[in-house]
């Protein structure tokens, strides 16, 4: 593939989708994960955490590539690699967060401007739901 194709977002996003319609088998989830990765990859490139609109973007593509790895995650019986699965959904929901926060918050309020906020709070509640679960699986 061509470095145009590669290094864009909106195209591995639109592969996922495809995969999306095909038999959910185990194969197909792991191909969806992997190209809702390469999209994550491609959109966070640059400063994109400046621009409201990209950021929500890229909260909304960390969302669906958090819930990819979730449901890779539930076709594995041993814990190890439900936690290898969800400790790769953590990881980009982490960084995102981070920069958000870091770029967006307001330094007077400190607080996230409205249109990010909500986003925000669901991008932070996955990040805790997926921080739980591996406690719990790695103390069992």
């Amino acid at each position: 593939m061509c470095l145009q194709v590669m290094n864009n977002s909106t195209l591995w996003r639109l592969y996922a989708e495809v995969a999306a319609t095909e038999e959910p088998t185990p194969e197909n989830r792991t191909k969806i994960a992997q190209y809702l990765q390469h999209a994550y990859r491609a959109g966070t490139q640059g400063s994109w955490e400046r621009d409201t609109d990209t950021c929500l973007q890229v909260m909304d593509l960390c969302m669906d590539l958090a819930e990819a790895y979730i449901q890779c995650s539930m076709r594995h019986c041993h814990s190890n690699e439900k936690v290898q699965m969800l400790s790769s959904a953590k990881l980009p929901l982490k960084s995102v967060l981070t920069k958000i926060e870091k770029e967006q918050t307001d330094l007077v309020t400190r607080e996230l401007p409205e249109s990010l906020a909500s986003k925000h709070k669901s991008l932070l509640s996955w990040y805790e739901k997926i921080v739980d679960e591996i406690q719990r699986l790695q103390a069992s």
